[in-house]
């Protein structure tokens, strides 16, 4: 958590996703968790929408957790 955010409780719904985030082609993201809508410094959590039989593009995950839930 950034300086200031201990101990806080955050509740993002889904029309506060945050857009604003990194792209790839192929995916389209939106971040619930990141450092711009909680002050997350290591954990980014959202959604991430990809077209069937679509692939995306190399990308990493700098020093981020990553989690995946697939629908």
């Amino acid at each position: 958590m950034g300086e200031g955010q201990e101990g806080r409780i955050h509740h993002v719904r889904a029309g506060e996703l945050d857009t604003d985030t990194a792209q790839t082609a192929g995916m389209r993201r939106a971040a619930a968790i990141a450092g711009a809508t909680t002050g997350s410094t290591a954990l980014w959590m959202g959604e991430a929408r990809v077209a069937p039989g679509t692939v995306t593009a190399a990308h990493h995950h700098g020093h981020s957790e990553s989690g995946i839930y697939v629908v």
